[in-house]
């Protein structure tokens, strides 16, 4: 309980982001695109499909991580991805990442 009472102080003072939202466009085509973000969390949805979308954990030597049969990934801790996926036109890709003692409530 005491972790929890620290986290709601450090997230109310804005010093702690438990989460966050990235919405990404599937228009073009990437390989190995490097996004910055922390967590152990990860969710992933599209308005397309997760089909050909993958994901490295911290190195882009690592192995990819196919989304549509792996999401979401849970407990594994990064503080960058490698995001590859085809082109799909109009559609996007929404990560929801989020950090410690956040991830059980969500």
């Amino acid at each position: 309980m005491n972790d929890l009472v620290g986290l709601r102080k450090r997230a109310e003072s804005g010093e702690f982001t438990p989460y966050k939202v990235l919405t990404l466009a599937l228009d073009g085509a990437r390989t190995d695109e490097l996004v910055t973000c922390e967590g152990e969390f990860i969710h992933a949805w599209t308005d397309g499909t997760l089909v050909g979308i993958t994901i490295k954990f911290n190195l882009a030597m690592n192995d990819p991580i196919d989304l549509d049969r792996h999401n979401p990934i849970d407990g594994l801790r990064f503080w960058r991805i490698y995001l590859s996926n085809t082109a799909q036109a109009g559609k996007t890709l929404d990560l929801l990442i989020a950090r410690e003692g956040v991830k059980s409530n969500i």
